[in-house]
C-alpha cells in the first residue's frame, strides 16, 4: 500500500515596459512575467520499494519521504516582425529552483532531480536547479540548466546547447552537458531538414568526449498525414551494442521526443 500527498500554490504578475528599444538585442517593448510557485509532497508507503523487484517503475520508482520546492520562473517577452507584422515572443525565460527533501531521501542519487508531474518519483537529496533560454534572433536560440547538489556541494550537471535556423527548410543544433559524478561530458548535434511540405528528415549523433567514442545515432523520417504523423526511426546505440528500427504513428501536436533541440530543453521540473 503506498500513497501521496501534496499542496500546489502558483500564481503569475507581470509588467509591461512601452519605451525599451534595442536593435542590437532584437527588443521592441518588454513585458516581464513573474511566476513564483511552491509545492508541497508527501509520499509513503508500507512496503520498502528497495524489497520489490523492478516489474512497474510506476510502483517501484516511489520514493518515501515529504520535501518542498520554492522557485519560480521569469520570463521576458518581447514583439518582433516589424511594422503590421508584429508578433510576440519569449526573449528570455529564466528558471529558478531550491528542492529540500526529508532526511530518508535517497541522497546517494549522483544527479539529483526533481519532477513536478509526479513529486514521488524524484530523485536525490537537497538541491538547486535554474534553466534558461534566450531567443537571440529568430533564426537564433540558446539554452542552459544546471543542478546544484547541496548534499555534496558541488555541480551535479550542467548543460548548454544552441540552436540555428538556416532556413525555414534547414535548422540545425548542438548541445553539450557534463555530469561530474559520472565523469560524462556528452556533445550532441544533428539537423533537419524539410524535404517537402510532407516529407522532412531529422538526423542526431552523440559522442561521449570522455571516452572518445560514439555513444549513438539516429535517423527520422517523417511523414505528415491528414491529422496524423508518420515517423520511420533507425537507431544505432554504441553503449548498449544494439540496433534498432520503428514506427510510429502520432497525433498531430504531438512534440517527438527524437531531436534534442536546444529550444526545446527547456521544461518546467
Amino acid at each position: 500500500l503506498s500513497g501521496t500527498l501534496g499542496l500546489r500554490a502558483h500564481t503569475q504578475f507581470s509588467k509591461t515596459f512601452e519605451n525599451i528599444q534595442s536593435r542590437v538585442l532584437d527588443l521592441h517593448r518588454l513585458r516581464h512575467v513573474v511566476e513564483p510557485r511552491v509545492d508541497f509532497f508527501w509520499s509513503g508507503s508500507t512496503v520498502n520499494p528497495e524489497d520489490l523487484p523492478m516489474y512497474d517503475t510506476d510502483v517501484e520508482g516511489i520514493h518515501e519521504g515529504y520535501g518542498v520546492r520554492v522557485g519560480g520562473r521569469n520570463i521576458f517577452q518581447t514583439q518582433r516582425g516589424g511594422p503590421g507584422r508584429w508578433r510576440s515572443v519569449d526573449w528570455l525565460v529564466v528558471g529558478t529552483d531550491l528542492i529540500l527533501r526529508s532526511d530518508d531521501a535517497d541522497v546517494e542519487t549522483p544527479v539529483p532531480r526533481f519532477f513536478s508531474y509526479r513529486p514521488e518519483y524524484s530523485l536525490g537529496g537537497d538541491h538547486f536547479h535554474s534553466d534558461m533560454m534566450w531567443m537571440v534572433s529568430d533564426a537564433l536560440a540558446t539554452v542552459g540548466d544546471l543542478t546544484y547538489s547541496l548534499e555534496n556541494d558541488s555541480v551535479a550537471q550542467w548543460r548548454l546547447g544552441i540552436s540555428l535556423e538556416q532556413n525555414p527548410r534547414l535548422s540545425f543544433f548542438t548541445d553539450y552537458s557534463e555530469i561530474d559524478p559520472l565523469s560524462s561530458r556528452l556533445l550532441t548535434y544533428g539537423f533537419n531538414y524539410e524535404l517537402t511540405r510532407k516529407y522532412s528528415i531529422q538526423y542526431q549523433h552523440t559522442l561521449d568526449l570522455g571516452d572518445s567514442d560514439s555513444r549513438s545515432i539516429s535517423l527520422t523520417l517523417e511523414r505528415k498525414l491528414p491529422r496524423w504523423r508518420l515517423l520511420i526511426v533507425a537507431q544505432i546505440d554504441e553503449l548498449e551494442d544494439e540496433s534498432t528500427f520503428g514506427v510510429v504513428l502520432m497525433p498531430q501536436g504531438v512534440k517527438s521526443s527524437r531531436m534534442v533541440q536546444p529550444a526545446g530543453m527547456l521544461v518546467d521540473r
